[in-house]
């Protein structure tokens, strides 16, 4: 899997519009459907037309690496899966901002995935959480750098990441249900 940075420059040298982190919940939205398009509906998004073009440099090979890896992780029974973001030596204000487009990428993934489509009927539990990553989507940095703030920060992602494993499997089984509906 690339690192955050690795991934972050090689879409500022792509001319990309967005960042690692929300590139990163797109593609965990996105996988929370499975399948093998999460890269190409990514690129499709971010690029348009140039989808396909030698000038995205490292962008496909590094976006297909992290599509496989965020698949295997996010439904592995080892419930690996942990949100793409600023290393904890970054500031914590660069580290809350980018929390805050992972979470929007991720919703953007889920709606670029079929939910709507889907008309799916989640959790009480899915629910909330949706409504929270919608919430912390628009989180605003706290220019205060201190171990409360620290582990509030931590607890978040920690949140999310646990979240996000409950709402795959719980996508998944409703696709399941859907495809066994269809079947008869």
């Amino acid at each position: 899997m690339p690192t955050f940075d690795t991934l972050d420059s090689a879409l500022r040298d792509a001319s990309a519009e967005l960042e690692a982190a929300e590139a990163h919940g797109i593609l965990s939205g996105l996988a929370c459907f499975g399948g093998t398009s999460g890269v190409a509906i990514l690129q499709g998004e971010v690029f348009g037309e140039r989808a396909t073009g030698e000038d995205l440099g490292e962008c496909p090979g590094l976006l297909s690496q992290l599509w496989q890896s965020t698949c295997g992780a996010l439904h592995s029974d080892e419930y690996t899966f942990a949100p793409m973001l600023p290393d904890d030596d970054v500031r914590l204000d660069d580290r809350t901002r980018a929390f805050g487009q992972w979470c929007a990428g991720f919703l953007a993934g889920l709606g670029l995935g079929g939910v709507r489509q889907m008309n799916a009927e989640f959790s009480d539990e899915s629910t909330e959480f949706l409504h929270d990553l919608n919430e912390m989507s628009r989180i605003e940095p706290d220019l205060t750098s201190d171990e409360e703030s620290e582990a509030a920060y931590a607890e978040l992602v920690e949140y999310v990441r646990v979240g996000v494993m409950l709402l795959s499997e719980e996508v998944q089984r409703g696709v399941a249900k859907s495809d066994a509906d269809t079947l008869h």
